[in-house]
């Protein structure tokens, strides 16, 4: 049997939503999740993913029962993930980003906990999103940033 090597990851909510919703990254977003678990995300995640779907469903753009299956698939990842908490720490490291990066608050919220989650050493840990914004200011932060292209 091969074993295949996996490496943890902070998973953005741009880079998980696809995998609960068909969409053009959702087959980047499957074969990333064969290799970087597990996947450690921001506690604003579920939220953030929810209103996507609804999103989604209000332009027409998913069925309903399309709706119903990402909440199902959306449910099952929760169970897998782990979550990187409210907390002090985390809020006092949003209100800091955005002057940094010019990043909007629940963006500043995700790059807050992954900082939290590697405890501010970014250095060769991954962090997986496909929000260009997002990912450049996680790339000036020190992580390796994976987006639906590959490193960036």
């Amino acid at each position: 049997m091969i074993e295949r090597k996996v490496k943890p990851a902070f998973w953005d909510s741009s880079a998980l939503a696809p995998l609960c919703v068909s969409e053009p990254t959702s087959l980047t977003s499957a074969e990333l999740a064969k290799s970087y678990e597990p996947y450690f995300v921001s506690w604003t995640t579920p939220v953030e993913i929810r209103s996507a779907i609804s999103r989604l469903r209000s332009q027409r753009k998913i069925t309903e029962a399309d709706s119903d299956c990402a909440v199902d698939c959306l449910d099952r990842l929760k169970s897998s993930w782990r979550e990187v908490r409210p907390s002090v720490a985390v809020r006092d490291m949003a209100e800091t980003l955005p002057g940094a990066y010019g990043l909007k608050a629940a963006d500043s919220l995700q790059l807050a906990a992954a900082l939290i989650w590697c405890r501010e050493q970014p250095r060769n840990r991954p962090f997986i999103c496909y929000d260009l914004k997002l990912a450049e200011a996680a790339r000036q932060a020190g992580f390796t940033v994976v987006t639906g292209m590959g490193r960036a």
